[in-house]
């Protein structure tokens, strides 16, 4: 009599009477062991190229008749796993190669798995199939937003990072500050005319780095006027005569005499960059107010060097404080 094999393990089937004393072992065994393998067996299977699988009967070692594959190596190009054209069913298939590798059977076309990603591959005989899950547990749905997951029955506005990016290459921000709207509820165009930079007297923090970040904008206030100065358009530079100045400006002044503004509220002051040449001389005039409780013009007279940088601030009615802030000489 003539053993059998079945169509899926290759798994010896006995005929009547045959075997005798090997029925059991190791005719037997051989089929459990077939079985246990395929049922619950791990290999893994280092890739070079395309490769061809071949099974053979009774044989309980053949490559890839398990149930779980990891396919290894580290490909430069996309490859091929043509498996037997034999129903089988792999738990697991892992792809760790580098590169796409296509399970398929020799005439057909069969189911691609990326690098790093796992699935479940059936072969109906004639061909290999993605045969994992595509319904997500409980109330999770999604419209087609991931890669691989059919759409589910509720729409999200969940996006990846490269369809953001794509969005805003598409919308093409204009140049021109305060035309665009931050969201679909908005109705008032707005965002910054320029960037928000560190400067002088200004400190930026990110707080809570790479958890619910926010930006935390900081001003040294003893450096408050300096900044406020230049938040106008600087008068301009005095090199001689009788000239009347704003409030709340930064001058330079290189000769003359440069008459103080009337500073007549708490915010009130000027700021005067003392730049005059070696041996020429320049004034602040007070304005009929007190000058540090003196009621006198002050004067300079240049040495070769530039500076100082004075700050004159409203005191009382008539009444002014001269400090020094600084000096621009290096």
């Amino acid at each position: 009599m003539t053993d059998t094999a079945t169509s899926r393990y290759g798994a010896r089937q006995q005929s009547q009477g045959s075997n005798t004393n090997t029925w059991g072992d190791d005719k037997l065994n051989e089929v459990l062991r077939l079985l246990d393998r395929g049922s619950k067996g791990y290999q893994s299977i280092a890739l070079t190229g395309d490769q061809t699988l071949s099974w053979s009967n009774y044989v309980a070692t053949n490559t890839g008749q398990c149930a779980v594959l990891v396919l290894t190596g580290s490909l430069s190009a996309v490859a091929a796993l043509t498996v037997p054209s034999v129903e089988w069913q792999w738990d697991l298939i892992k792809n760790a190669t580098g590169q796409t590798v296509t399970v398929k059977t020799a005439a057909g076309s069969g189911v691609a798995i990326a690098h790093g990603q796992y699935m479940s591959v059936y072969c109906d005989g004639a061909d290999c199939y993605n045969g994992s899950p595509t319904n997500l547990p409980g109330a999770v749905t999604v419209a087609g937003k991931i890669s691989g997951v059919t759409a589910g029955t509720a729409a999200t506005d969940a996006v990846n990072k490269t369809q953001m990016e794509t969005a805003i290459a598409t919308a093409a921000l204009p140049a021109t500050a305060g035309t665009v709207l931050n969201s679909s509820s908005d109705t008032t165009a707005g965002y910054l005319g320029q960037k928000i930079t560190e400067g002088t007297g200004i400190d930026i923090a990110v707080q809570n780095s790479g958890g619910n970040e926010n930006i935390q904008i900081s001003v040294d206030t003893s450096e408050l006027p300096e900044i406020l100065a230049n938040t106008g358009t600087l008068t301009g530079t005095f090199t001689g005569g009788i000239n009347v100045m704003a409030a709340r400006r930064r001058y330079r002044i290189t000769g003359g005499t440069a008459t103080l503004p009337t500073l007549t509220a708490a915010d009130n002051f000027a700021i005067l960059e003392m730049s005059p040449a070696a041996g020429t001389t320049v004034t602040a005039g007070r304005n009929s107010q007190s000058i540090n409780g003196t009621s006198a013009d002050r004067t300079w007279t240049g040495s070769g060097l530039t500076g100082p940088v004075l700050l004159f601030t409203f005191v009382s009615a008539g009444a002014i404080r001269m400090e020094i802030v600084g000096s621009t000489a290096i």
